[in-house]
């Protein structure tokens, strides 16, 4: 009977003092926070959704044992919690994880051992942190990762073991934020990529191991941003790229891999944008490509838009040199000078070419992948069969058999 007894006891202390919660919990006071050590001194993974959120919440030692939370965590509008002390033996959370209104948390630090988050990561509005020290060793987002009006974040350098997020990446409203130094490693985004109205960021530096975004991106107002160099890496977005209001941005170098666009290509309202040949000029999109209220933008003599082989192309209300194709091509007018002897006119022509020189023997038009679309011996040629676009003229003469070569531009 006594060791019965004495069985009973233990088995009713190990089940009061070594397991989990059965549900949900919610610490929404530091004594809730103080009473979960007491309470669960054994508990290690939760099975069920953590929510921490409180006012006189300060002090999160109590729950030091905590390993992984299989659900999701909660650790919002807690308006006194200065730091993540106590949570330095998580490693895992199953379900998204919610950092967010926390007006006076500093440090983070604590979350060194954190390497995965199962959905996705809301780091928002959390007004005097600085930094994002702790988060080096976080791997994977599962989902989306939502970096949001931190005001006086400006280093984001701790992010350096991320490689993937598995759908949205959005940053956006970290208006003291002024390089991507910290991303070197992230490699794929599997949705959308939203850098969107950081006031202060200058540069893209520690995106050149970005390859591929599985959706749209957006590159949208922010206002200080002058170079995407970075982005040299970059060869496919699966859906639309949005490149908009971005009034310091001089040109596109940064995308000369950028080999596919899934959707759209739009650009548009970027006020100092003068050159896009840092454009691949072999790139795939298969939606519209839009050229369009940049007031500065002179110089689209790009392949794309030049070869006349994509009637996608939307062009306007940029300055003189960039309104339409035909002006964006007629640069181009003559490739070789040097042995200039026959005069072609008009070019551009919407119709018919005049060709005037001495001893011509024949005419042969090529398209701008090299193939053969025209032979004749006449110096007026029609033309109206002909998509827009540009086209290579090689005029051959008697006079030692020599070939001029000429860009041609069909309206």
């Amino acid at each position: 009977m006594k060791t019965l007894t004495a069985l009973t006891i233990f088995f009713i202390s190990f089940n009061c003092f070594s397991q989990c919660p059965n549900s949900s919990i919610v610490l929404s006071s530091q004594n809730d926070i103080d009473n979960f050590s007491t309470n669960y001194p054994n508990c290690t993974e939760l099975n069920f959704d953590l929510t921490i959120n409180g006012t006189d919440i300060t002090d999160l030692s109590p729950l030091s044992n905590i390993s992984s939370v299989n659900g999701w965590v909660f650790i919002t509008n807690n308006s006194n919690l200065t730091s993540l002390t106590g949570l330095s033996n998580l490693t895992t959370i199953g379900g998204s994880f919610y950092l967010d209104f926390n007006a006076t948390l500093t440090d983070i630090s604590a979350l060194t051992g954190l390497t995965s988050i199962g959905t996705s990561f809301f780091l928002r509005r959390n007004d005097v942190i600085t930094s994002l020290t702790g988060l080096s060793n976080l791997a994977t987002i599962g989902s989306s990762f939502f970096l949001e009006d931190n005001a006086t974040l400006t280093d984001i350098s701790a992010l350096t073991g991320l490689t993937s997020v598995g759908t949205t990446f959005l940053l956006r409203r970290n208006n003291e934020i002024t390089s991507l130094t910290g991303l070197s490693n992230l490699a794929t985004i599997g949705g959308s990529f939203i850098l969107e109205d950081n006031a202060s960021l200058t540069d893209i530096t520690g995106l050149s191991n970005l390859a591929t975004i599985g959706s749209s991106f957006f590159l949208e107002d922010n206002a200080t941003l002058t170079d995407i160099s970075a982005l040299t890496g970059l060869t496919s977005i699966g859906f639309s790229f949005y490149l908009r209001r971005n009034d310091a941005i001089t040109s596109l170098t940064g995308l000369s891999n950028l080999a596919t666009i899934g959707g759209a290509f739009i650009l548009e309202d970027n006020a100092s944008l003068t050159d896009i040949t840092g454009l691949n000029a072999s790139v795939t999109v298969s939606s519209s490509f839009s050229i369009q209220n940049n007031s500065n933008l002179t110089n689209c003599n790009i392949d794309y838009i030049c070869n006349g082989s994509n009637s996608n192309i939307i062009i306007s209300n940029n300055k003189t040199g960039c309104n339409n194709i035909a002006e964006a091509c007629s640069a181009l007018s003559i490739i070789d000078e040097e042995i200039n002897k026959v005069k072609i006119y008009p070019n551009p022509t919407n119709r018919f070419i005049n060709l005037i020189g001495d001893n011509l023997l024949n005419v042969e038009l090529y398209d701008l992948l090299g193939k053969k679309l025209l032979t004749t011996n006449n110096k007026k040629i029609d033309l109206s069969l002909f998509k827009t676009g540009v086209y290579i003229l090689k005029v051959k003469s008697t006079d030692n058999r020599k070939i001029e070569t000429y860009r041609l531009i069909k309206e």
